[in-house]
């Protein structure tokens, strides 16, 4: 599912910052994206690449991404997808949002100006933590919240 709003924010801060190495998986967007290297999507394995050669991801704020960059060890900056925009069918990244906003790897971003912000932040990590931050009780009692709200 395309997150064009998202992706606008990040196309317009890589125009704003003269970034060139971008890479986006956007799903089938009908939008036109000039600053940023657009896929409509990688299979599994290159995603994982894409991941790990990444110095930081930006995604949404999906459990799989967040999930994966602290397995591998990357900074993440999530963005959540909103249920009152039709971006998803409720607010369940929003929820998910909040709960990882404090992890040592999760910046999170709503506009340009927050998302160079958040980039700062990832960018001046010294060390990142290790899937075994947080316990997969939690997790799991989060994952149940989200699925019966």
């Amino acid at each position: 599912m395309p997150f064009d709003r998202m992706i606008d924010i990040v196309n317009q801060w890589a125009k704003e910052n003269s970034l060139k190495n971008i890479v986006a998986q956007i799903g089938r967007s009908s939008q036109q994206f000039d600053y940023i290297t657009c896929n409509e999507d990688f299979p599994p394995n290159e995603f994982q690449q894409k991941i790990e050669q990444a110095d930081v991801v930006i995604g949404h704020a999906g459990m799989g991404t967040i999930l994966t960059c602290l397995e591998i060890g990357k900074p993440l900056l999530i963005m959540a997808r909103e249920g009152s925009l039709k971006e998803t069918r409720n607010d369940h990244q929003i929820a998910t949002k909040e709960w990882v906003k404090d992890w040592d790897h999760v910046f999170e971003f709503d506009s340009m100006e927050s998302l160079e912000s958040a980039y700062q932040m990832a960018m001046s990590l010294t060390s990142l933590p290790s899937n075994n931050q947080h316990s997969e009780s939690q997790l799991v009692e989060f994952l149940k919240t989200v699925i019966n709200s």
